[in-house]
């Protein structure tokens, strides 16, 4: 390369890009290796685990929370979702309310659009199938159609659940707390 091309390449340049790196390196060098990290700076070794649903510490071999008695331990969170959401206890505790927030309500409105959506596609499939795969047996795609509807029919329902807890509880952000309206009136 020569002088020429070389002024060329270095004019493409930022002005002092090369110290800029030298430096870093440097840096790189004196800093060294970043120290292992311990599970022990993190989490104290003494530290109980806390439920996700009540925020209350309990000890590591329970497998269900002495507060609120939902199940905790390493493999809550392993559960196949749409099992926890549809049967689980938290879910039945929030259709059965009284009074939501307009956040919850609409996520109950939405989740049941979806739900009964869902529910009601995957039964007309079964009815109204579409072309079947040329190297799938007539009887495999009956079968796999029969399932989905099987479950679209317990995704309906769960959208009608969903549905009725929106309709009853519509409006219900607007009613007063009974400890709001209390403590207002003795200020």
């Amino acid at each position: 390369m020569d002088d020429e091309e070389r002024r060329r390449y270095l004019e493409g340049e930022p002005p002092l890009r090369w110290l800029e790196g030298h430096l870093r390196r440097v840096w790189r060098r004196m800093v060294g290796p970043p120290p292992p990290l311990d599970i022990a700076d993190i989490v104290p070794p003494d530290a109980w685990p806390v439920c996700a649903e009540c925020v209350v510490a309990h000890h590591p071999l329970l497998r269900y929370c002495p507060t609120c008695g939902e199940p905790v331990g390493p493999y809550r969170a392993v559960r196949y979702m749409d099992f926890v959401w549809i049967w689980g206890r938290g879910l039945r505790r929030l259709v059965a309310r009284k009074s939501v927030s307009r956040l919850v309500w609409f996520g109950l409105l939405c989740a049941g659009i979806q739900y009964l959506g869902e529910g009601i596609a995957s039964i007309l499939a079964h009815w109204f199938p579409g072309p079947r795969p040329q190297d799938t047996p007539a009887w495999a795609f009956r079968g796999e159609t029969a399932v989905s509807a099987a479950l679209g029919m317990a995704y309906a329902v769960l959208g009608l659940r969903f549905l009725s807890a929106a309709k009853r509880t519509w409006g219900s952000w607007r009613e007063p707390v009974p400890n709001e309206s209390t403590e207002t009136a003795s200020e």
